[in-house]
């Protein structure tokens, strides 16, 4: 039999495919979920269903995954502990991080949130991405026709952060770009003309409420995408010490995932109080439904439902996704990055399909199919432009003051470098970057060679070079 070596799903083919399918499990969410909010309400006549029912949802999905998670981590730690005893076992050289290594990474401050204690950092980071994001889908998808809100949401997040990436000069604004940002918004106009053509019954649709919901939902994955990546390694993480093939990376994003699944499940319970003194009838419908609801829930009721809710489309996943991030060769001439804005769509178009095949949305066929073609002539545009505007650098620098050990923990905290080296000669350090814009290379020019005290070394060495051609 042919022994399979674990470090070859390290190869870019297989991590994007990891993107793929994590992508396509979070858009079949809607098939496990719906189901529950139609569903018979137990504590009413037959004819009503758990429509209010979003929080309580949201809060076992998220407790329950979050819990998992916890598992996977502990088995990881307990791994290292075995191998810190039987230091010749190199069937687990890869586990090497403990819990000291962990709570040094959780009690620490962190630079890149206004030297936050982390903890806070996840915690308000879970109530934006989890408490409120996810809450808002589920009202939406209730509130209004359920194609709109499946378009709506991710379409009009990815304008938003094109909008923004490109205000902040993060990425180069290309006709590419531009035409792409145009086939987002043509696809939020097809689906609702494909939406007034179908026969779908909206009159008990709270519309007023779906719609302040769908802007919510857009407005807290914007927050949550904006911060998220700001989380710079502290000095008590000892970063520098941690070898590169170790799990170490891996497992502070886990930790970072656990933390923000579970505390995203305890923001639902806090906002609980905040729902019942809201002057807003239907917010305290969710409120009080939390509570009538709670222990039927976690009774069984919906069993198959919400476990496919919490393995498939949420552990999994996300698994993936931070397995690829993890994993990812820095080397590549695209970045984990790129690749998860090229296929964010993914999601998108499966859960308009998966939607329009199980009858949960009926729409005009032919406006369907159009726009589930102008949304697959948008992610390979998103692709020319990510191939198109990508500038890759290499920059030698020479520490003018500060220790060599000082000079690579400051480069360790920019985001932008994917490597760098310690090097002796006439430079101490070689770093390779990449950039979405020449405004944004100038804008990390200033910050090293103004506020970091370093001379970079052009003459000869250092060089800048656009990406020609996709991943191989």
């Amino acid at each position: 039999m042919k022994r399979v070596d674990a470090s070859q799903f390290k190869q870019p083919k297989y991590l994007i495919s990891f993107i793929i399918i994590a992508n396509v499990l979070w858009g079949l969410i809607i098939l496990f979920a719906l189901p529950i909010f139609q569903g018979p309400d137990p504590y009413a006549p037959t004819t009503s269903t758990n429509e209010y029912a979003s929080l309580i949802i949201v809060f076992i999905r998220f407790l329950f995954s979050g819990v998992i998670m916890l598992g996977i981590i502990a088995v990881q730690i307990a791994f290292n502990s075995i191998r810190a005893k039987q230091e010749g076992r190199h069937q687990l050289s890869y586990f090497q991080t403990s819990w000291q290594d962990i709570k040094n990474y959780l009690f620490a401050r962190n630079n890149s949130f206004s030297n936050m204690h982390r903890l806070w950092y996840i915690f308000i980071l879970a109530v934006f991405g989890v408490t409120i994001n996810v809450a808002t889908y589920f009202i939406g998808l209730n509130e209004l026709p359920v194609v709109i809100m499946l378009t709506g949401a991710p379409s009009g997040f990815i304008i938003l952060v094109s909008v923004y990436d490109a205000v902040k000069g993060k990425e180069k604004f290309t006709y590419f770009n531009g035409l792409y940002i145009f086939l987002i918004f043509l696809s939020i106009i097809l689906i609702i003309l494909a939406q007034a053509e179908g026969s779908e019954n909206i009159s008990k649709k709270d519309l007023a409420v779906g719609l302040i919901a769908l802007f919510l939902n857009i407005a807290s994955m914007f927050v949550n995408f904006v911060y998220v990546g700001h989380d710079a390694y502290a000095d008590e993480e000892r970063i520098l010490q941690k070898p590169r093939t170790g799990n170490y990376r891996l497992i502070r994003t886990l930790t970072k995932l656990t933390l923000y699944f579970l505390f995203g499940a305890l923001g639902t319970v806090l906002s609980i109080p905040i729902c019942l003194i809201l002057p807003v009838p239907y917010i305290n419908s969710l409120a009080i439904e939390f509570m009538t609801r709670f222990w039927y829930f976690l009774s069984g009721a919906y069993f198959w439902q919400l476990a496919v809710l919490v393995v498939a489309c949420t552990v999994m996943p996300n698994l993936l996704i931070f397995l690829a991030s993890a994993w990812w060769d820095v080397e590549s001439q695209f970045t984990f990055e790129s690749w998860n804005s090229i296929l964010l769509g993914i999601e998108n178009l499966t859960s308009i399909i998966a939607a329009f095949l199980a009858g949960y949305s009926k729409v005009e066929p032919l406006l369907l199919l159009l726009t589930i073609i102008v949304l697959i002539v948008a992610i390979f545009l998103r692709f020319v432009h990510e191939r198109d505007a990508k500038i890759n650098v290499i920059l030698y620098l020479r520490s003018k003051e500060c220790s060599i050990k000082s000079a690579i923990n400051i480069i360790a905290s920019l985001h932008e470098i994917r490597k760098f080296f310690y090097i002796t000669g006439r430079a101490d350090i070689m770093i390779k970057a990449t950039f979405g814009s020449t405004r944004e290379f100038y804008g990390f020019l200033s910050r090293i060679s103004l506020e970091r005290n370093f001379k970079i070394l052009w003459e000869d060495i250092s060089f800048v070079e656009k990406i020609d051609e996709g991943e191989g």
